[in-house]
């Protein structure tokens, strides 16, 4: 009888999750803001992770809340908690579409699938597709950060009409910039 790992390797010609690597992180060139993949231990599909920064305008809120502004990731955010002292917005590749490389295993092990069809019909997202839609998940998040701080600019510039003062003196107000004090 054959092991589960050769009659994976008979079934699969093409297993790029044996020669990836299972982590890596680094800092978003363009956003400043750390990045990292890791392989999910039980199923063995990768996942994405961005850290937004102290001051971040959704470092507040869910994932789900993140999505409703229009933040995406493949599958939808599936992550939005604290680790390592930071807030991380996160997605995974183990959705209905994405082949899973668990999956298989546990279909091997219990006997052959009766439509191999339709255990191979997913597509496996590789360690370099998974980096590259994380990078595109920071810039997400940075692009509704910068959002949120052009409509409070905004408002700020119509309070200011309004109220006959500067558009400066109500950004200092709502402590966007710092007024020197005069005299000091």
């Amino acid at each position: 009888m054959l092991e589960d790992t050769l009659k994976i390797k008979l079934l699969i010609d093409d297993r790029p999750w044996e020669n990836e690597p299972d982590f890596e992180e680094w800092v978003h060139k363009g956003t400043g803001y750390r990045c990292r993949v890791v392989r999910n231990e039980v199923s063995l599909s990768l996942c994405g992770y961005v850290a937004v920064p102290i001051g971040h305008k959704l470092r507040g809120m869910s994932y789900q809340d993140a999505e409703e502004i229009g933040v995406y990731a493949h599958g939808g955010l599936t992550f939005g908690d604290k680790m390592d002292g930071r807030k991380w917005f996160g997605f995974d590749c183990a959705h209905a579409d994405d082949l899973i490389p668990m999956f298989y295993m546990k279909q091997i092990a219990s006997g052959y699938p009766t439509d191999i069809a339709q255990l191979t019909k997913g597509v496996y997202r590789t360690f370099d597709w998974v980096k590259q839609e994380t990078e595109k998940l920071a810039e997400s998040l940075k692009g509704a950060h910068d959002m949120f701080i052009h409509d409070e600019v905004m408002r700020a510039a119509k309070d200011a009409l309004r109220g006959g003062t500067s558009v400066t003196d109500e950004l200092a107000k709502r402590g966007y910039v710092r007024r020197e004090k005069k005299g000091s």
